[in-house]
């Protein structure tokens, strides 16, 4: 039997989503490390700018001494897109800006479970994930692109009704709620 972690949610759904006037928000919410493809996800974000395709954007993350260069040399080419470049101070501060993202990406080599999409989806944004690792398992495969067409995915995202409504999010993210999964640990534990 696979049990999911269970998420609280309570922090983000305590948030309040008022959205952003202007460009969309796209969220990036993984560790700054190679096995999370940052260099194609900026790949992308250099392609659909090229486009003529207006975003913003909030890059969070743990980072490192040997972070990817393509971060920095981000921070440059998009600065004035940059609402949010690092760290989050907290998890408040953590989830007030995953309220404020409006689509959410994933460019994974190596992914376990995905808890950062889940959380980043429940908050209302748009998933835009590859179709390999535990994304198809979790996600309908509306939300998943092809590798080579990860670009056009993204730009579609962001030029559609892109944001999701708190009911649909809930309803995508509700199954991975630790409210959800508790009785199903619990039956598996105690057998009741």
């Amino acid at each position: 039997q696979v049990l999911y972690p269970g998420i609280d949610f309570s922090g983000i759904d305590t948030q309040s989503r008022c959205p952003d006037s202007g460009p969309p928000v796209i969220v990036w919410n993984h560790r700054w490390e190679h096995d999370n493809n940052p260099d194609r996800f900026f790949q992308a974000l250099h392609e659909i700018a090229s486009w003529g395709i207006d975003f913003r954007l909030i890059l969070l993350g743990q980072t490192f001494p040997d972070s990817p260069q393509c971060f920095t040399e981000a921070r440059k080419a998009f600065k004035e897109r940059i609402i949010h470049y690092g760290y989050a101070a907290s998890y408040p501060d953590y989830a007030a800006l995953l309220c404020r993202g409006d689509v959410v990406i994933s460019t994974a080599f190596h992914e376990f479970y995905g808890i950062a999409v889940i959380e980043a989806v429940r908050a209302g944004c748009l998933p835009v994930l590859p179709d390999r690792l535990s994304y198809p398992e979790l996600f309908s495969e509306k939300f998943l692109y092809q590798e080579a067409e990860l670009s056009e995915k993204l730009a579609e995202a962001l030029t559609s009704n892109y944001r999701l409504d708190p009911e649909n999010a809930k309803a995508i993210t509700e199954k991975f709620s630790w409210s959800s999964l508790a009785p199903c640990y619990y039956q598996w534990l105690f057998g009741k």
